[in-house]
């Protein structure tokens, strides 16, 4: 019996010698299920189950979507052979080694190491592939599994033309745009309108973009509005609610300013409003002429004017008067002018002056009156006494018996 264990011992260390037993790789990881598009810690359970053969180097592979993100420390369980690993990283896999001759594992032992991993952003069985390299140069690989799910809500926001919050919109319609967004992707989008009272008024489900819905005929008041945005795992995100009021637009009457009237032709006269605007903004052209006609007759005008305003006018006031053509052949006039310059009223002193001056003509007009008058007087007085003198010097028998009168005198 000796000699048949000794024997069996000796061709295990021949085959040992010669390559021909390699070591036993197996793994696991933990855990074993994640969510995608988010980053998880994996802890690495690495054995080595051939006794009597080391492990020199170990590499792990990340599956296609993943990306490592940072490396751990390793840990033991057994332990990792001769001394400290060398941990060499890259974007998609992560190498161990220790090519002493204790190598990186013994057998019979078993490892640990972990690194974080950003996942994939789909969701599925996915592969990590361990390779390892013994201190015969062989060969070994083996898969270690995860499963990722999708637990992200997707993002439903309004986008333009959306009415913002708290509008106040004229008519009975108003559009709603949705942009939603997932990690793994969106698989439809409801857009729910409710009236005032909570009550579900229209509703419209949308599979593919554009999420875009036009509500229609509606009656006026308030309302408000939410969208819900699904992907294919099932999650699902809300919006805001947004409100608005629908009112009814003001009657608006358009009002088109047209050329001035043509000249008398034919008796009529044409006014055309083609390229001119509508005073009121009504967006409207339903009451815009073409041309406007109305008979007339040349030269037929009769102008009436009303009187200058404002009256009365003062200081640096200007006053308007408005004529009208009372047969209608000609356009309004509008005639402007300062306003006219008033002597101011004399000052009390003025008057006092003026009083003392007229006064003073009064006066001496008399005072000339009467020395003419008397100079008359004198005059006549001086030329009776002179006749009378000279009737007594002619002889007059009689004027030496006579008074001055001519009377006999009483003797």
């Amino acid at each position: 019996m000796k000699k048949e264990v000794a024997a069996i011992l000796f061709l295990a260390f021949s085959l040992l010698n010669a390559g021909l037993i390699s070591a036993n790789l197996s793994a696991s990881v933990s855990p074993l299920y994640a969510n995608s598009s988010q980053n998880t810690l994996y802890n690495f359970t690495i054995s080595n189950t051939a006794v009597g053969i080391n492990l020199t180097q170990i590499n792990i592979t990340v599956p296609s979507g993943f990306a490592i993100v940072t490396t751990g420390t390793s840990g033991y369980g057994g332990s990792w052979g001769g001394g400290g690993i060398s941990v060499e990283e890259g974007f998609h896999a992560v190498s161990l080694s220790n090519l002493s001759t204790g190598g990186l594992l013994f057998g019979g032992s078993s490892g640990y190491y972990y690194f974080t991993a950003a996942n994939a952003n789909s969701t599925g069985s996915f592969n990590f592939t361990l390779a390892s390299l013994d201190t015969s140069s062989n060969t070994n690989v083996t898969n270690v599994s995860v499963s990722l799910q999708d637990v992200t809500s997707p993002a439903a926001t309004f986008i333009s033309p959306t009415p913002a919050n708290s509008s106040v919109l004229t008519g009975n319609y108003f559009p709603v745009n949705i942009s939603a967004l997932d990690n793994v992707g969106i698989d439809n989008v409801s857009i729910i309108l409710y009236g005032s009272s909570g009550n579900i008024v229209k509703s419209s489900n949308l599979n593919s973009p554009p999420f875009f819905v036009n509500f229609t005929n509606l009656t006026y008041g308030n309302y408000s509005f939410q969208a819900t945005a699904f992907d294919s795992s099932g999650n699902s995100g809300v919006s805001l609610s947004r409100y608005l009021t629908l009112k009814a637009a003001a009657i608006c009457t358009e009002n088109w300013t047209c050329a001035a009237w043509g000249a008398c032709s034919n008796s009529t006269k044409t006014k055309n409003c083609l390229s001119f605007v509508d005073s009121n903004s009504c967006n409207t052209t339903l009451q815009k002429p073409v041309s406007l006609t109305q008979p007339c007759t040349p030269d037929c005008a009769n102008w009436v004017c009303d009187d200058w305003i404002p009256n009365p006018c003062t200081g640096n006031q200007t006053q308007i008067m408005i004529c009208k053509d009372s047969n209608g052949c000609e356009e309004p006039k509008n005639y402007t002018r300062a306003c006219p310059q008033v002597s101011a009223a004399p000052s009390n002193s003025q008057n006092q002056s003026s009083q003392s001056g007229n006064s003073s003509i009064s006066t001496a007009f008399i005072v000339v009156m009467v020395l003419v008058l008397a100079s008359i007087i004198s005059v006549v007085v001086i030329m009776f006494r002179l006749r009378r003198k000279a009737d007594y010097t002619s002889g007059d028998s009689d004027f030496g018996n006579n008074d001055e009168l001519g009377r006999p005198k009483a003797y």
